[in-house]
């Protein structure tokens, strides 16, 4: 068996057509790399910022409650986060901040946060108590709550510390 004898190219004297490629590795240009997040439009960083307020609400609302904490753990709660879950007709006690209020006919709907979620509650108009953190005792109606009564849990804490 013949041996094989290594060429030697002088790259330099060959016709430029003839001369190999020579590949060297480069860097792709700016233009040529996708950029590593998706550029937000403003309705993205809206998004953003309401659920950034709505943890911060949530936190507050939790820090608030946590003030009645002696007073609401004599009361058996249920979470608002599973108040939907619950049969309907359910006797129930809720508790939170009022975060909004709207009218449908003649019933006034609040909803409530407690820091697991958010209820709404609905109320005939003379049993709307006042108060931006109230305690509702009610009856489970669907994802719902028909109040029959609420008070104001500042209200409830002097009259329980007296």
């Amino acid at each position: 068996m013949a041996a094989i004898e290594p060429m030697l190219v002088d790259y330099e004297t060959l016709p430029p057509a003839e001369a190999p490629v020579r590949v060297r590795a480069t860097r792709p240009r700016a233009a040529e790399v996708p950029p590593t997040l998706p550029l937000w439009d403003d309705e993205v960083l809206a998004r953003i910022e309401r659920a950034r307020a709505a943890a911060l609400e949530r936190d507050d609302v939790i820090r608030s409650l946590a003030d009645f904490e002696h007073l609401l753990g004599e009361i058996d709660l249920v979470p608002a986060e599973q108040v939907a879950a619950l049969p309907d007709g359910t006797e129930v006690f809720v508790a939170g901040r009022r975060v909004s209020r709207t009218r449908e006919g003649t019933t006034i709907v609040v909803t409530l946060l407690d820091g697991t979620g958010t209820c709404d509650v609905m109320f005939a108009p003379e049993k709307l108590g006042a108060g931006e953190l109230v305690l509702v005792s009610g009856i489970a109606d669907g994802s719902a709550v028909r109040a029959n009564e609420s008070w104001d849990l500042r209200v409830l804490l002097r009259r329980y510390q007296s």
